[in-house]
């Protein structure tokens, strides 16, 4: 896969859904994070894994999934357009793993960050 072209991409652009095996979209919430988690965040490289858990209590998206880092650091959610069904993911036991595909953290404060999620066959 060709890494997305950061300068092109506006920043609260997301993506659809590519095929039945993966889904790409930036990290939401970033912003919102505490600032250890920020730069935890903006360590992330191309090819870096994240972790996905869900969010039982959160007032705002009842499907809520949290990002995590290797390190265990929740540094945003998965857009809620996208919640439900990685949710449903999580809860069927489907395998699967998130892929940081592209990242600006050397240009900003709150980096944007891509991910793609994938079905391991």
């Amino acid at each position: 896969m060709t890494e997305l072209p950061v300068t092109d991409v506006p920043i609260y652009e997301k993506y659809e859904l590519e095929d039945n095996d993966s889904i790409e979209f930036e990290i939401a919430g970033l912003f919102y994070r505490k600032k250890n988690e920020i730069r935890q965040a903006a360590l992330l490289e191309v090819g870096d894994y994240v972790y996905f858990e869900q969010d039982t209590d959160n007032k705002y998206d009842d499907y809520a999934v949290k990002i995590l880092t290797a390190e265990d650091y929740h540094i945003g959610f998965v857009p809620m357009e996208f919640s439900e069904k990685v949710h449903n993911m999580i809860n069927s036991g489907d395998d699967f793993s998130g892929i940081v595909i592209s990242t600006n953290n050397d240009s900003r404060k709150i980096p944007n960050i891509f991910i793609k999620i994938y079905l391991d066959n």
